[in-house]
């Protein structure tokens, strides 16, 4: 999974590509699991801070909680982007 925390130089690049695959069907290919891992987790990051602004929870805990560690921190990564 990309960590966007250690290189936000790829965001630029990642986003495009989130952009592609979402005008290609995201929600078709998120069902039935075809969307790459680490795109559906940018498209998430990117949803929850132009939804919600920056994060403002804690990170999660815990050894086997891995994918919402990192989902966490590509969202508190985006801290400071505008909502638009």
């Amino acid at each position: 999974m990309i960590n966007l925390k250690n290189d936000a130089s790829l965001l630029p690049s990642l986003f495009a590509n989130a952009v592609k695959d979402y005008e290609k069907g995201a929600d078709a290919m998120m069902k039935e699991g075809i969307l790459k891992e680490e795109t559906q987790a940018l498209l998430q990051s990117l949803q929850l801070q132009g939804s919600l602004g920056d994060c403002n929870t804690e990170r999660p805990g815990g050894f086997f909680n891995g994918t919402a560690k990192a989902q966490w921190d590509n969202w508190n990564a985006l801290k400071g982007t505008p909502k638009d």
